[in-house]
This record gives structure tokens, C-alpha cells and sequence, in this order.
């Protein structure tokens, strides 16, 4: 392990903004992972997440069900392939094959690759671990899942219910006893939740026991293997210390989700391109150029310039979230 001190840049986090002063990570000489080294307290945990949290106030208004359509097939497909752990299509019948290395080509996309499971569920059992406000839970509600959320926060739990989704309150791995009755579940997602957890192995191991053999994981989580980590840490705007209290690597979260019983089977860079805006805007607004940075800010720039930048960042692999699909799996023969 090697230890980093650095004071991180905290412009355009909500108030209060936790990110002030100097904090110490330790790094794993051998996958790079970070690590908050101290942690703060679990008694000082809440107060990071105030009320104006903005996972936790995030409005989302109701939509109607989706119909499936052509992007839903070419996701499913994709995700049986995976599952049936990539067999070769060069054995299949010319119509199969043919399905097969569209669907492959499809999830190599940006459209494609961020959500692989957003195709039509046919009441298969989901559980979103963190499901903050349930913006994630609606997105699979309206494709047809039976979907059930968990989140530490009782503010977002309620805002959740009050539109309709299943969601109890209850800290993760601890409370999982509160859904355990909602199982087996085919698939269980963790949005932008593992690097908030004082032991994301446990409840990674927790989550593979509420899975059905052969169920799926979901995972999106920053990565600090990428250049907006790498040349403007001060200012990244996912490195959110001391909230986040663990930052993978790709090939760091690969090897904790296999120490898991799990076979990663997909990992995807899915850069945010909010973050590519709020932290350039940071940097240009420690650098004193104050009017350049609200200008990065404004709605038209971060509507349109950060995209492009966000997609280069994912074809050359170097995002700054990753996507990552897994399969419980029971036999070391099933891995890969």
C-alpha cells in the first residue's frame, strides 16, 4: 500500500460541502484501488449526507410503460449470450449468429452498454441496492420488472414510495433480512453505491446470496484509473472524498467482485459527462478564471459539449464510471 494526501476541490458539491481539508487514501500497489485511510467515524457517516443530498432530493417524474422494441431485443439478446458465458457464434445457425454479433455490437455502444439489462422483464425479480429516490427502480418498473428497492435514507425512501415503487429503508449489508422475503432475485444493481460502503466485499457477498443461481449483478461505480483522475484529481468531481470511501480500479473492482463468487463478465467504461463538465469547471475556477468556469456550467454547454468528450473517453477506455455485469456462479467451472 502507498499512501496519497491531497486536499480535494469542492465546487459545485452540495451544501455542506464535506470535501474540505486534506485526506489521506492508501493505494494498492498491486490493482490501484484507493482507499479513505482513516474513514471518518460511522457516528459522523449521516452528516455527510445531509437533506439536500442530491441523490436523495433528485425529482423524477413519472413516465409511462415502455413498449419494447428493436434496442430492447438487441439487449436481451446480448445479455442470454453473455450469460450462456459468449459461446462462439461461428457454431450457430446463420440467423442466430447473426442476432448474436448485433447484440454484441449494440452493447458496444454508449446507448447500448450503460444500462445492459433495460429490456423487457416479464416480472423477473430485481433488487436495487441504494435506490436513493428510485429513479433506477422506475426505469425497470415501466420494462415490465418486479422491482424492490433498499436505501440508508428515509427521506428518499418516502419520496420513492410516493411514487409507487417497493422500497424499505435499511442500511446495506446490514438490514438485507428486510428484503430477503422479496427473493430470490434474477438480478440485483448497485448504482453509484459500492464506493460509499465501509466493506463493499460484504455486501457484495450479501448481494450474491439474495441472487438466484446464475442471477445477475449490476454494478456502475467510479473507476480512478482514467485521465480526468489521473491529470485533475484536486478537482475530479467523482472522487467526492470523504463520501466515497473506496475508488476502484477496472481491474480492482474485476478481482473484488470474483473474491465475491461472482464471474465478471462485462466491464465498460461509461464516462459521465457531468463529470467532464463540473470538473473542468472546477479547475478553470481554482485557476481564477471565474467567468470561463460558470460558462462550462451553463445549461447549453453541459447539454452539448461534454458528450463528445465523454464518448471519446469510453472508445479510447479511459471513462471515469464503469460498467459492470456479472453471474453468481456456484462452480469454479462456470467462471471464465
Amino acid at each position: 500500500m502507498v499512501t496519497v494526501a491531497f486536499a480535494p476541490w469542492s465546487a459545485g458539491r452540495t451544501a455542506p460541502a464535506p470535501s474540505k481539508g486534506e485526506f489521506s487514501v492508501v493505494r494498492c500497489v498491486s490493482c490501484g484501488t484507493w482507499r479513505l485511510d482513516p474513514a471518518p467515524p460511522a457516528d459522523e457517516l449521516a452528516s455527510l449526507y445531509p437533506l439536500n443530498y442530491e441523490a436523495h432530493t433528485r425529482e423524477i417524474k413519472p413516465a409511462e410503460p415502455v413498449i419494447p422494441g428493436r434496442t430492447h431485443a438487441l439487449r436481451r439478446r446480448y445479455w442470454e449470450w453473455v450469460k450462456a458465458n459468449r459461446p462462439s457464434i461461428w457454431g450457430m445457425p446463420p440467423r442466430d449468429a447473426w442476432r448474436a454479433a448485433a447484440a454484441a455490437l449494440f452493447s458496444m455502444t454508449r446507448f447500448g452498454s450503460y444500462n445492459p439489462l433495460a429490456f423487457g422483464g416479464e416480472g423477473k425479480r430485481l433488487l436495487d441496492i441504494g435506490c436513493a429516490t428510485g429513479g433506477l427502480m422506475d426505469d425497470f418498473l415501466r420494462m415490465g420488472w418486479s422491482v424492490t428497492g433498499i436505501d440508508a435514507s428515509e427521506h428518499a425512501v418516502r419520496s420513492a414510495r410516493a411514487r409507487g415503487a417497493k422500497a424499505v429503508q435499511g442500511r446495506f449489508p446490514e438490514d438485507k433480512s428486510v428484503v430477503k422475503d422479496a427473493g430470490p432475485f434474477s438480478a440485483v444493481t448497485m448504482a453509484n453505491v459500492l464506493e460509499h460502503l465501509d466493506d463493499p466485499l460484504a455486501a457484495l457477498r450479501a448481494a450474491r446470496e439474495l441472487l438466484e443461481p446464475g442471477g445477475t449483478l449490476l454494478i456502475w461505480t467510479p473507476v480512478c484509473d482514467g485521465p480526468l483522475q489521473r491529470h485533475l484529481t484536486p478537482y475530479w468531481y467523482n472522487l467526492d472524498i470523504p463520501r466515497h470511501l473506496h475508488l476502484f480500479t477496472k481491474r480492482g473492482l474485476a478481482y473484488l467482485v470474483r473474491q465475491a463468487g461472482f464471474d465478471p463478465r462485462v466491464l465498460r467504461p461509461a464516462t459521465s459527462a457531468r463529470a467532464v463538465g463540473r470538473t473542468l469547471a472546477a479547475a478553470l475556477d481554482d485557476a481564477g478564471w471565474t467567468a470561463w468556469a460558470a460558462a462550462v456550467q451553463s445549461r447549453v454547454f453541459v447539454r452539448i459539449a461534454p458528450n463528445p468528450a465523454a464518448a471519446v473517453l469510453d472508445v479510447l477506455g479511459g471513462g471515469d464510471v464503469a460498467v459492470l455485469m456479472a453471474v453468481r456462479v456456484d462452480d469454479d467451472r462456470e467462471r471464465r
